[in-house]
């Protein structure tokens, strides 16, 4: 029944802040608005709130939202196929192999002719690869940004669900207690 302070980690779960099994399904709808209902169905726990589940703590919800929630998902997807492409940017064009048979007029088919193999490589030059490279390196720092931007964003959404269901659960057991308290003062007086 105590309040979380700001020095204090936050290893504080639902559970203490006195939710019932049969209201866990309110911190679950509000984990289910900040993961997204895009993420596969494979991907979702296999948990069922109210029915005896283990209370999810906020740095658990937190980390299940961050595996889960599609933007996050995207977003590394993004980095990644940008790192990928600072590796090809930076790289020599392949080389290029060629081979050209001709046939000398006259002669009986396929014994006699010129027959050329080659082999080519393009140089760039005034430093375009590395310009290149850094063009792509700059572009995977810049979704990688992004990438964080998002994944702090999903995190602040997740606190702030799951401290509106604590409080919204704090509020409903007060005001059970305040209904209840009538009730048991005028029997005790009766």
């Amino acid at each position: 029944s105590s309040r979380p302070s700001l020095s204090q980690p936050m290893r504080q779960s639902v559970h203490c802040f006195g939710l019932q099994p049969r209201r866990r399904i309110l911190a679950a709808a509000a984990l289910a608005a900040c993961v997204g209902f895009c993420a596969p169905a494979a991907a979702q726990p296999d948990v069922k709130p109210g029915a005896g589940a283990p209370p999810l703590t906020l740095a658990e919800a937190v980390e299940l939202a961050l595996r889960q929630n599609a933007e996050v998902l995207a977003a590394a997807q993004a980095v990644r196929g940008a790192r990928g492409r600072v590796t090809q940017a930076r790289s020599l064009a392949p080389p290029t192999l060629s081979l050209e048979v001709e046939e000398v007029p006259g002669a009986s088919p396929g014994k006699a002719g010129v027959m050329s193999l080659g082999l080519a490589q393009s140089f760039e030059l005034a430093g375009k690869r590395g310009l290149r490279g850094r063009a792509a390196d700059l572009e995977a720092q810049a979704l990688a940004a992004e990438e964080e931007r998002v994944r702090r964003q999903v995190a602040a959404r997740v606190r702030e669900q799951y401290y509106l269901a604590a409080f919204l659960e704090q509020s409903a057991h007060a005001r059970s207690r305040s209904v209840l308290a009538p009730a048991c003062r005028a029997r005790v007086i009766a």
